[in-house]
């Protein structure tokens, strides 16, 4: 069978979409140390502290804990060692991860690092469990790009479900239900046409280039 343009796929119920706001709201550390943390606080951040948060503190049964323990590896360039980057050949993505690895160093100084220092995170943790570090930090900010879909280029929630995105996607995310605890639905793709039994469901994203994925989701497209 074939789904035409603008035919629905599936729908998400509200719970399983997790909003910049939901989040802020579970990460209790965050509103604590408001004062000690930058004004306007970076979306990602936020979504990356509630992945540390769940993957550390969340409750083992939990739906969202269960999927961030069963998710495959996720290599972002900003994890890659200086040898690994070099097989690269290119330039540009080399200074990029350089770039972006400062960027997360200085959010996990100013803001990782206050919510386990000043705001009683790392006190919470379960006994044994060792102190997240900037490889943790990075590691949820991959979950993050990786998994986040976008209603709006500022608007990015969470969803547990694999979904690849790329410039050729071949459907379109678009927000249903309440405005305050809204839901997510896949259509087919206007410009895409058919989709067609088998094929992969990849969401569009204008800036979904693969260097960009590489470096901060670990993956890329190989038919671009």
């Amino acid at each position: 069978d074939a789904a035409g343009p603008r035919q629905l796929l599936f729908v998400v119920p509200p719970k399983y979409v997790l909003t910049v706001q939901e989040a802020l709201g579970a990460v209790g550390y965050i509103n604590r140390c408001a004062h000690q943390l930058p004004k306007t606080l970076p979306r990602h951040f936020v979504l990356a502290a509630w992945v540390l948060h769940e993957r550390f503190l969340g409750r083992r049964d939990s739906l969202w804990r269960l999927w961030l323990e069963t998710l495959p590896a996720l290599e972002p360039t900003t994890l890659w060692e200086a040898d690994e980057l070099a097989l690269l050949e290119d330039e540009r993505a080399v200074q990029r991860t350089a770039a972006l690895r400062r960027q997360h160093m200085a959010e996990y100084d100013s803001m990782v690092r206050v919510l386990l220092d000043e705001c009683g995170l790392e006190d919470d943790l379960p006994p044994g469990t060792r102190r997240p570090g900037l490889a943790e930090y990075i590691w949820a900010l991959a979950v993050v790009h990786r998994h986040a879909w976008h209603f709006a280029s500022d608007f990015p929630v969470l969803v547990p479900l694999s979904l690849r995105f790329s410039v050729g996607g071949s459907c379109d995310v678009l927000e249903w239900g309440d405005e305050k605890d809204p839901g997510a639905a896949l259509y087919v793709g206007a410009e895409t046409g058919p989709l067609v039994a088998g094929d992969e469901v990849s969401g569009w994203a204008e800036d979904a280039d693969n260097l960009e994925l590489l470096l901060r989701a670990g993956y890329v497209w190989d038919n671009l």
